[in-house]
């Protein structure tokens, strides 16, 4: 070894405390660390979810943050349920703070969210409160521009495991005419595959058993991972399905 070398050695370790004619290489490390300050805007990615999609055709998604912080502009609201849940739904009902429509509305996406490990995502033309600009689009679903609109609002990845059309109250007549339209059948539920916004799957094959034991449901049901379209069992759709079968 080199007198430069040595002489180098000796000072390092002298600046760690050790002896001078200490070996260098029996200097114990302080065990310091130098951590870099976190930054939460360096990630690049976010771990993905692992809930799937359900779009929710004729229900709409209130924020409840932004609904209480425009009700609570000239007065204090304390919620007794605090968290998202079916009872805080009630309780907005109940104290005037949402209307009947929007709270049944809101009451059943979270039950979906909840019990069965879903995301909700909802599509009206409901204008009576403030709603998530990330789960709600304000649209008209039976119009063509309807799969163009949620990818804008959604993005192009957006997938659906379910797509739902139920109602509480469905008259028939005129009225189903009016809101549940031959486009809804013959365009946008075709487009749906056509743009690739639900998961594909066999359903002859890919099935999934679920036991009623240790969930909230009375009897075993057999489901599958692959996308499925809700519609109310009425004489208007049934007719509406039987017409446009071929795009379908």
């Amino acid at each position: 070894m080199s007198s430069t070398t040595a002489n180098s050695k000796r000072k390092q370790a002298k600046q760690l405390g050790a002896a001078p004619d200490a070996d260098p290489s029996s200097v114990r490390a302080s065990g310091k660390r130098i951590r870099r300050q976190y930054n939460p805007n360096a990630w690049e990615k976010s771990i993905p979810t692992l809930r799937s999609n359900i779009l929710c055709l004729g229900m709409s998604y209130p924020c409840v943050p932004k609904v209480l912080h425009n009700y609570a502009l000239n007065r204090n609201v304390l919620l007794n349920h605090p968290e998202p849940s079916v009872e805080q739904a009630i309780e907005l009902v109940r104290r005037g703070i949402v209307s009947e429509i929007d709270g049944r509305d809101l009451a059943r996406v979270k039950a979906l969210e909840a019990n069965n490990d879903l995301l909700a995502y909802t599509v009206s033309k409901e204008e009576g409160a403030i709603y998530d600009e990330k789960k709600h689009l304000h649209g008209d679903f039976n119009r063509r521009t309807l799969v163009m609109q949620m990818k804008i609002r959604w993005g192009i990845n957006i997938k659906f495991k379910q797509v739902i059309l139920d109602y509480y109250w469905s008259p028939s007549g005129s009225w189903a005419m009016k809101h549940w339209q031959r486009s809804l059948f013959n365009d946008n539920i075709p487009d749906l595959v056509k743009e690739n916004m639900l998961n594909f799957g066999d359903l002859e094959t890919d099935v999934v058993h679920v036991s009623a034991k240790g969930r909230n449901i009375d009897e075993d049901y057999v489901s599958s991972t692959s996308a499925v379209v809700y519609l109310p069992f009425s004489q208007h759709c049934f007719a509406q399905v039987v017409a446009c079968f071929d795009n379908l």
